[in-house]
């Protein structure tokens, strides 16, 4: 555990490490920090009126995305993200699922009719909050990127963030490296 005492920066429990430097650069440097703690934080919210609209029934990239470069190859990633989707009809069905670079980590739910859904039975032309949370493990050091892929079913065409005329809604992808 990591306590500040006010005169001399960092106090460690652990009698070994007093006298050492804790601090670099006025801040307590990343290989100090305790397993589950955030390393780092990425986020992305598209711009104004930025939309993306598909009718493929297989996932087609939406053009969100974020990327993170870990410090630690054994970091955990946490994916937030959340956006606005509308279907074109009530019987239409959503396809809302993240990759990783070119493989898909987190698929959309299954309802039963052999295909996925994240919204949208109802109320076509409505707006329709959707938040995914997802938690990976790259295992690098190197940039990684998460994407969003967007799909749909029954001949529905479905719109992902932005609107225009005052409908804005912004997609946002936050990305947190935690320590492992």
């Amino acid at each position: 555990m990591l306590g500040l005492d006010g005169v001399a920066g960092i106090t460690f429990n652990d009698a070994s490490a007093q006298g050492t430097s804790a601090l670099s650069s006025g801040r307590v440097p990343s290989s100090y920090m305790p397993t589950g703690s955030v390393v780092q934080v990425v986020a992305y919210s598209s711009g104004v009126g930025s939309t993306f609209a598909t009718s493929s029934s297989t996932p087609v990239s939406s053009g969100f995305s974020a990327s993170i470069s870990p410090k630690f190859s054994a970091s955990r990633i946490l994916i937030l993200v959340d956006t606005q989707l509308r279907c074109g009809t009530s019987s239409g069905g959503v396809g809302l699922t993240l990759y990783r670079g070119g493989s898909a980590i987190r698929y959309p739910g299954y309802d039963g009719s052999g295909y996925l859904t994240n919204y949208c039975y109802s109320n076509p032309g409505n707006w329709n909050q959707t938040s995914m949370t997802f938690v990976d493990s790259p295992g690098t050091t190197s940039s990684t990127t998460y994407s969003l892929y967007l799909s749909c079913y029954n001949g529905s065409t479905v719109t992902m963030s932005g609107g225009g005329s005052g409908n804005y809604y912004p997609t946002t992808i936050t990305l947190m490296e935690i320590s492992s």
